[in-house]
């Protein structure tokens, strides 16, 4: 979900083995977007110096800076910057306008990413809002190889006033 603009992300996808029960996967809604992933100020190790922390990851597509800052009993000290990579294989990405106006009409971008090892056909549908009127079909499909970006446009015009959702579901 990107909450700036309200739009909502949902994507799933399967590998060809999976078969026809591919419609019921469960979507998975990117909505974890923090400023700092982890903090912790006092973690404490065990006798042989060792801590074992479980992070959850963001859903960001990028990557993360550990920094590590530690003393020891004697006063000895040490640090460490680290990179961690946070990469999604299959995702889409709206490219929602900060705001709109009623009358509005514009073409909405997603953006569908398929970094799997196989291609694959993908479905976009646009949920139906009371706000816009859909000036085009809620469905399309489009064929992606394998490491490719492909954009879809969906044309709306605004019809309603106020702070409104944007949902875009993907099938792999």
């Amino acid at each position: 979900v990107f909450k700036g603009a309200d739009a909502k992300m949902l994507a799933t996808s399967t590998t060809a083995d999976e078969g026809a029960g591919a419609a019921d996967e469960p979507v998975r809604i990117r909505e974890y977007f923090p400023e700092t992933l982890y903090w912790n100020p006092a973690l404490i190790t065990d006798d042989d110096g060792q801590a074992t922390v479980k992070i959850p990851m963001a859903d960001s597509i990028t990557s993360w800076r550990v920094s590590m800052f530690a003393n020891g009993l004697r006063g000895q000290m040490g640090s460490a910057t680290a990179p961690i990579k946070v990469f999604q294989d299959f995702f889409v990405d709206i490219d929602f306008p900060v705001s709109l106006t009623q009358g509005d009409r514009v073409e909405v971008p997603v953006a569908v990413y398929n970094y799997l090892p196989s291609p694959q056909q993908v479905t976009l549908a646009v949920d139906d809002g009371n706000w816009f009127k859909l000036e085009g079909p809620a469905r399309q499909v489009v064929q992606m190889g394998k490491d490719e970006v492909k954009v879809v446009y969906f044309p709306i015009t605004v019809t309603g006033i106020g702070h409104f959702p944007f949902t875009v579901t993907a099938r792999g």
